[in-house]
């Protein structure tokens, strides 16, 4: 059995195929800042510094800039069809840099969104929940590991006055194992774009962590970026941070020395 195995790998080889029995590090990143109404310097470049980061960790990432509502969807399902070509149980990272809002759910704003409101948000905007769909759909064994650096005011001055939140983002409930929830603020808060630098302040901490994150857990890189958020803030930014996840998980692979 061992050698009809060999065989059919040298085949597959052979035939132009690859052919891995290890699990997967996959990853979809997105940065959005050129808004008609608000546009944002940070997005872009916090979604290509964390692209190249998580390639540094092994991750096969899927990168994409300032994407209209469906750019932003069919990237999504490309996402899907990376985690269904694998084996089920892999490390699979979505991050995501730019507008967000609040309604029933936690919503993503598109570089040409317009007349957003709370009855047309499904048709607008990107709901988080078909993300999470995909990433719980075909990386069921896995872990998802899902970060919003997306707690700015809505794009639309008038959002208020057509009843969306301007507070930031909500948590999302963890309905699966082996999860991180990461926002960076508390529910309901929002964060500014810091036009002087290079990165918001989350991605800016998250970048420092993901370069030490070799063979570290995936919790410890967490904690470890909401401690140094809420240190460079004063206390001002407080990253959410919900966690579903043993702690012998890590973004490269945990193993011994």
């Amino acid at each position: 059995m061992k050698q009809l195995l060999t065989y059919l790998a040298i085949a597959l080889l052979i035939g132009g195929y690859s052919f891995s029995v290890t699990a997967a590090q996959i990853a979809l990143v997105i940065g959005n800042s050129n808004y008609e109404h608000e546009p944002l310097k940070n997005p872009a470049n916090d979604a290509a510094d964390v692209a190249y980061r998580l390639k540094r960790l092994g991750f096969d990432v899927i990168f994409r800039l300032n994407l209209s509502r469906r750019g932003m969807e069919n990237a999504i399902h490309a996402f899907g069809k990376r985690l269904d070509y694998s084996w089920g149980d892999d490390t699979a990272v979505f991050y995501y840099s730019g507008h967000g809002t609040y309604s029933d759910q936690n919503y993503l704003i598109p570089i040409q969104s317009r007349n957003i409101r709370p009855n047309n948000l499904r048709y607008t905007a990107v709901p988080e929940n078909l993300i999470l769909a995909e990433m719980k759909r075909y990386n069921k064994k896995g872990a998802n590991i899902f970060i919003l650096d997306a707690c700015r005011d809505n794009p639309h001055p008038g959002a208020t006055k057509k009843g969306l939140t301007r507070k930031g983002l909500a948590p999302t409930l963890l309905s699966k194992t082996d999860m991180v929830i990461a926002l960076a603020t508390r529910a309901g808060n929002t964060v500014d774009d810091r036009v002087d630098k290079r990165n918001s302040l989350y991605t800016e901490q998250l970048l420092g962590q993901l370069k030490q994150a070799h063979n570290k857990p995936i919790k410890n890189v967490f904690r470890n970026v909401s401690k140094s958020v809420v240190r460079a803030s004063r206390k001002k930014q407080s990253p959410t941070h919900i966690y579903s996840i043993p702690s012998n998980i890590c973004f490269d692979g945990c193993f011994a020395y």
